[in-house]
């Protein structure tokens, strides 16, 4: 039903102030041709979308692979504990102490540049409208999201030991293992996090308020941000 409202709302002047009116592609054509934010919007929103998926379907997984494969099940246990525990601080918490992090006066990262004869590279990594929008992306390093861990190492929990033990009796290595069979075998994990991560990319701009606001100027304004603001 809301979807169907808001497809049929887009065809009107709805605002809540005045009868509703029908005005067809008006709106569309106002937002594709007259509003100068939201193809900037869209391309920022590009951006995150692929390093966003960069990010979930590589690192997540390769810490998945290294824990469910380490031979020692108490370190085994104790590492999952430990990638786990960080979920407990909100979100919101998270991006300010990234943005603590990026501080030009006192955060972490210019002083480590500092510390390390790098003064030149030190600059206000969130003020500056050609690293803002690589500051959040970079926001969450090393970006061993819990969420995409946990459901790579249940997808990988689920396979039968006796398609690894058949594998190591032909002779396959861990990197053909890897290919032919865990990347095979958790294809509907693999799905769940591509459908979330595209979600999540699409609809974000909690973070960004919190950090930039948007700017400097457009450099980090995205959709969601738009539809926030508007």
């Amino acid at each position: 039903v809301p979807t169907v409202m808001g497809l049929y709302y887009s065809f009107t002047n709805f605002n809540l102030a005045e009868p509703i009116k029908f005005i067809g592609l008006e709106n569309f054509i106002k937002v594709l041709t007259k509003d100068q934010f939201f193809w900037v919007g869209v391309g920022n929103m590009l951006l995150l979308l692929v390093t966003g998926l960069i990010k979930s379907l590589t690192i997540p997984l390769l810490v998945a692979e290294l824990v469910f494969w380490l031979r020692w099940m108490r370190v085994k246990y104790w590492l999952r504990v430990a990638f786990i525990i960080p979920s407990i601080v909100p979100g919101v918490v998270g991006v300010l102490l990234w943005k603590q992090i990026y501080d030009p006066q006192i955060g972490m990262l210019n002083e480590i540049l500092k510390a390390l004869d790098l003064n030149h590279l030190a600059r206000a990594w969130l003020s500056d409208a050609g690293t803002a929008i690589w500051a959040i992306i970079f926001t969450g390093f090393p970006w061993v999201g819990i969420f995409a861990f946990l459901i790579y190492f249940g997808g990988l929990l689920n396979i039968n030991r006796e398609i690894f033990d058949a594998a190591a009796i032909d002779g396959a290595g861990a990197w053909r293992r890897f290919w032919e069979i865990d990347l095979k075998m958790i294809r509907p994990q693999l799905r769940l996090i591509l459908f979330f991560t595209f979600l999540g990319s699409v609809q974000e701009y909690g973070g960004i308020w919190i950090m930039t606001r948007g700017g400097p100027g457009t450099s980090t304004y995205v959709p969601g941000l738009q539809m926030f603001l508007q």
